[in-house]
C-alpha cells in the first residue's frame, strides 16, 4: 500500500467529523472523495496532510506513520490542490502537482495563499 488510513477519527472540539475511516491506496489507483459540504473531506486530506496532526488512528505512507515522516519526504508522495473557484484544465494540475508546484487562483499573493492553505514551505 502507498497509503494507509486506519480507524480515523477526528474532532473539532466536541464536533466529531470523521469517525473510523479506513481505507487504503496501491501505486496507480486513483481516489475520489465526494460528500456534501461538511461531511469531513477537507479534514480528511488536512488529515492526511499531516495539517492536522492530532487525530486518532493512524495513516501510513509505504508504511511509514505521516507523523514521523519530514515534510519533505510526505511532499514526494503527496500533492494538494486547495479547494478553488476557478478551472484548470487536468494536464495543468497534473503537470503541476506533479512537480510540486502549489496552483494559486489569480490574482492571489501566493505568499498569503500559502499561509491561508496551511502549506508549508518545504525548500
Amino acid at each position: 500500500m502507498v497509503l494507509e488510513v486506519k480507524n480515523l477519527s477526528y474532532a473539532y472540539g466536541n464536533k466529531c467529523v470523521l469517525t473510523d475511516v479506513s481505507f487504503s491506496i496501491s501505486e496507480g489507483d486513483f481516489l475520489s472523495v465526494l460528500g456534501p459540504n461538511g461531511a469531513g473531506k477537507s479534514t480528511l486530506f488536512k488529515c492526511i496532510l499531516g495539517i492536522l496532526p492530532d487525530y486518532e488512528g493512524m495513516i501510513s505512507i509505504k508504511g511509514k506513520d505521516i507523523l514521523t515522516l519530514k515534510r519533505r519526504t510526505l511532499a514526494e508522495h503527496i500533492a494538494y490542490i486547495p479547494q478553488l473557484h476557478h478551472l484548470y484544465s487536468i494536464d495543468v494540475i497534473y503537470e503541476k502537482t506533479s512537480n510540486g508546484h502549489i496552483i494559486v487562483p489569480t490574482g492571489l499573493d501566493k505568499k498569503s495563499h500559502v499561509e491561508n492553505t496551511g502549506i508549508r514551505r518545504i525548500s
